[in-house]
């Protein structure tokens, strides 16, 4: 019965919703209609054995250029390439600091080392994009948990922290080849991210339908629907506490989240940011969700300013031609935790698999 409603829970809760391009991770990525924000077409890299020694300085390593299109891209100095990891920090962010655990929102382009053409650019598709760092080739882990929010740099993998002996042939990438991104890191997420914890109440506990543990700017542990509260009968959006970041757009563009859900008979759980059910190990941490892309019972989140807390109320469905299982009427406990803009697939991605 739990994989049945786990099954009809990523058709009708996580519609549209997929992990931070964590793509089979998640009960959402079993669900045709679910959407990721980039595509994982690199090839295995190596996996290190130990944490590696970062050298930080700009000795020897690419500067910033711009493209005809002005879009950045890296200029290669006329020396080797080092042999192994560095970073140059062109300027260093004042937001939290990165872990190697973190869900990080970024631009970036990707060069082989002394090749003026881009294998891989979100600067020219125009669409940031969201990793797990645990899910990219190693070396952007090493290089970038430490920095802040905010932060733009250049970094060199050597291949045994890039794309490993193997290569990436569709992205012209030999096992030999040291390759070079430059990054914008826009935010980083943590598993247990909620929203702002100075967000304006808009509705008292008192007046919800339902009993919520966990304050405002803090992880939702547990929730369940009051005694006595009727069944919803149509997709209904509160708003519990109102963030004062940017508002999420109905459409083109990727919302990054994290959620708890109940059924109203409380005999199925979902919880983003404890990493159940149980049987989908990987799933925790920040989700995305693509706006506009389907109809979803997310709809409601447009207008709603990122750091906020909201409480979407789904009806039950009875089994169609479209769905083959029912799904029970549901309260779905959403934190808003940023934006951005629309992502298309990326076909050399520096995710690791």
């Amino acid at each position: 019965m739990r994989k049945l409603l786990s099954a009809a829970l990523a058709a009708s809760l996580a519609f549209a919703l997929s992990a931070c391009s964590d793509d089979d991770a998640t009960p959402a990525a079993s669900s045709a209609a679910a959407t990721s924000t980039v595509s994982a077409g690199a090839t295995p890299s190596a996996t290190a054995s130990s944490d590696p020694d970062v050298v930080v300085s700009s000795d020897g390593m690419p500067t910033l250029d711009t493209s005809d299109e002005d879009n950045p891209v890296l200029k290669f100095p006329d020396t080797a390439a080092p042999d192994g990891l560095q970073v140059s920090v062109v300027s260093e962010g004042d937001g939290r600091v990165i872990s190697g655990d973190d869900c990080v929102i970024v631009d970036y382009v990707g060069q082989v080392w002394g090749d003026s053409t881009p294998f891989d650019s979100s600067f020219t598709r125009g669409a940031a994009a969201g990793f797990w760092l645990k899910n990219l080739v190693s070396g952007w882990k090493y290089t970038l948990e430490g920095h802040h929010v905010g932060s733009k740099v250049i970094i060199s993998l050597p291949p045994e922290y890039g794309y490993g002996s193997s290569g990436n042939d569709s992205a012209g990438i030999s096992g030999t080849d040291t390759i070079a991104f430059y990054i914008e890191v826009h935010d980083a997420l943590s598993q247990d991210s909620s929203g702002q914890d100075d967000a304006s109440v808009e509705i008292q506990s008192s007046d919800l339908p339902v009993t919520i543990t966990g304050d405002i700017g803090s992880p939702v542990t547990k929730l369940a629907v009051k005694d006595g509260e009727a069944e919803p009968k149509e997709v209904t959006t509160k708003l519990i506490a109102k963030g004062t970041g940017a508002e999420v757009p109905s459409k083109n563009a990727i919302v990054y989240l994290n959620y708890a859900a109940v059924s109203w008979d409380g005999d199925y759980e979902e919880n983003s940011w404890l990493g159940t059910p149980e049987e989908y190990t990987d799933f925790a941490g920040p989700q995305a969700l693509e706006m506009g892309a389907n109809s979803t019972i997310f709809d409601g989140l447009a207008g709603v300013p990122v750091g906020s807390r909201v409480l979407v109320l789904v009806p039950a469905q009875e089994a169609s031609d479209d769905t083959t299982t029912s799904t029970p009427a549901m309260a779905v406990v959403v934190d808003v935790l940023a934006i951005s803009t629309e992502a298309p697939s990326a076909s050399a991605s520096p995710t690791d698999d």
